[in-house]
C-alpha cells in the first residue's frame, strides 16, 4: 500500500517535504518504507492506481496553489512525474476510481465556484482528460469505488443540496448515464456518511 501527500496537522506549510511525503507499507512485514517524495507538497488530492503506476489527482500544492494539476508515480523505478495533462478545473474533496485501466474522477469542490458535479476520466495511455456525465447532484466529501465485474462505478455519500447524506450513486461507462441506488444504510434513524472509503474486493 502506499499513502502520498495528505494533509498533516500540527505540520507548518513552511516546511513543505512534510506534504510531499511516499509512504510504503507492506502487510506481511508490518514495516513502513519512505519512497521518493512527490515533486510539491499536495494534500487535499485522491489517487489511484493503473498498469504499475499510481496517479495523484488536484487538490492543493504549494507550487501551484488550488488546481487540477496531475502527478504520476512509477513504481519501478520509484520516481515522480507532474504530468503535461491536467483535470478541467481545479479541484478537491473530490474522489476516484480505477477501473479498466482508466480513472474516473468524480465531482469535488471547485475553490473557484464551490461544489461541482464534474465528472472526469483519465487515460493514462493517452494521458488526457475526457468530461462524462456529471453526477445527479453535486458532492464532495464522498467516496467512489468501481465494481470491474459489473463495469460499475458508484458514488457514495457525502455532501450534497440535501446535506450530509447516504447518497448511492451507480455510474455505467457503456451507457454514460447515472443512476440513484440504494441509500448507505448505518442501522441508525441518521444515515448521513462523510469522509468514507469504499472498496471493493474483485
Amino acid at each position: 500500500m502506499y499513502i502520498f501527500g495528505g494533509y498533516q496537522y500540527g505540520a507548518s506549510v513552511r516546511y513543505p517535504n512534510y506534504y510531499m511525503q511516499c509512504q510504503r507499507y507492506d502487510p506481511a512485514a508490518n514495516t513502513w518504507t519512505p519512497r521518493a517524495e512527490m515533486p510539491y507538497g499536495n494534500y487535499y488530492n485522491c489517487g489511484a492506481y493503473v498498469n504499475g503506476n499510481i496517479y495523484s489527482f488536484a487538490g492543493y500544492s504549494f507550487t501551484y496553489g488550488w488546481s487540477g494539476t496531475c502527478l504520476r508515480y512509477n513504481i519501478a523505478s520509484n520516481t515522480w512525474s507532474i504530468l503535461t495533462s491536467s483535470m478541467s478545473s481545479p479541484r478537491y474533496y473530490h474522489s476516484c476510481a480505477a477501473m479498466n485501466d482508466l480513472i474516473y474522477i468524480v465531482a469535488g469542490y471547485n475553490p473557484n465556484s464551490g461544489p461541482v458535479a464534474t465528472h472526469e476520466v483519465y487515460n493514462p495511455a493517452t494521458n488526457t482528460f475526457s468530461t462524462l456525465a456529471s453526477t445527479p447532484a453535486y458532492q464532495y466529501y464522498h467516496g467512489v469505488a468501481a465494481v470491474p465485474a459489473l463495469n460499475k462505478l458508484y458514488s457514495m455519500g457525502g455532501y450534497t443540496p440535501q446535506g450530509y447524506t447516504g447518497i448511492n450513486y451507480e455510474y455505467s461507462p457503456d451507457t454514460n448515464t447515472w443512476t440513484t441506488r440504494a441509500a448507505i444504510s448505518n442501522g441508525s434513524s441518521q444515515q448521513n456518511m462523510i469522509y468514507i472509503s469504499p472498496i471493493t474486493l474483485n
